[in-house]
């Protein structure tokens, strides 16, 4: 049996919900689940010994973020050093500036569609690397000295966020206009994360592609229907466009699967 721990941010719920439904029929695997909300994960530290959470120093000062911890998790912190393999999850890869730079520019031999500046193909390549970097998950991931651990990607917005006034969307708003070749910019982005990852030991499994629309969103029926972290089932509101459901989340499954398929048999990780 392949013990797993999948920790991370809110965007863990679509894969809890899924795992709920799913788990009885991969019995070869045991899964375990450390998640939060974004502000408190901040908090959360990783020590020599692999546990990760809050430690007892930090659920003495922060009271009320350990009790929503404990309230999810049934724990404030979760042993990694008796594990098999590794996911993290919630941690963004730079889809808000693979947008931006869809939405501004044409780039040579990747975006044609009449955008008011044209970048060069060196010039893109050179922000895609920078990207990368910059967005490196913390330090203690990149040193980790624990079973193989791999990243699951953040899913891109759902395309019901054209319909919002939100700024955050702006750029997916202008990219709706113009989509050609928005598609490659994101997987040219998505090349150089997954590059940068793999140099510090780190694999990426991508948003499945089948859940991606050629404008750089995703199909709006993988978002529809998403829950808040927790085990009380509380809906996300319609303005929500950034969480994804538990179909979604089986979906992700299947390259989960996959990585720990090709890392018990001692094969590299799949690119994607």
């Amino acid at each position: 049996m392949t013990r797993v721990a999948i920790v991370g941010t809110s965007q863990v719920a679509a894969l809890k919900e899924a795992w709920d439904a799913i788990g009885v029929h991969h019995p070869r695997h045991q899964v375990s689940f450390f998640a939060v909300p974004m502000p408190i994960y901040r908090k959360l530290r990783l020590n020599d010994r692999l546990v990760f959470g809050l430690t007892e120093a930090q659920v003495r000062k922060y009271p009320k973020a350990a009790r929503v911890v404990r309230r999810i998790n049934r724990a404030t912190a979760i042993d990694l050093s008796g594990m098999d393999r590794v996911i993290l999850s919630g941690h963004n890869w730079p889809q808000v500036a693979a947008a931006a730079l869809a939405a501004g520019f044409d780039i040579e031999g990747v975006r044609e569609a009449g955008s008011p500046q044209l970048m060069s193909r060196q010039a893109f390549d050179a922000i895609c690397a920078d990207l990368a970097e910059q967005t490196l998950p913390d330090s203690v991931w990149r040193d980790w000295s624990g079973p193989p651990i791999a990243m699951q990607a953040v899913a891109l917005p759902a395309e019901s966020c054209l319909a919002s006034g939100d700024r955050r969307f702006a750029s997916w708003r202008a990219i709706s206009a113009r989509p050609a070749g928005s598609d490659a910019v994101f997987d040219l982005v998505l090349d150089a994360y997954e590059a940068a990852l793999r140099r510090v030991g780190i694999a990426f499994l991508r948003q499945p592609a089948e859940t991606r629309l050629p404008s750089g969103l995703t199909a709006a029926e993988h978002s529809r229907g998403s829950n808040r972290l927790g085990e009380d089932v509380v809906p996300h509101p319609d303005t929500d466009h950034w969480h994804m459901n538990a179909g979604y989340g089986a979906i992700c499954f299947a390259a989960i699967f996959a990585w720990l398929d090709a890392t018990t048999a001692g094969a590299p990780a799949p690119i994607s």
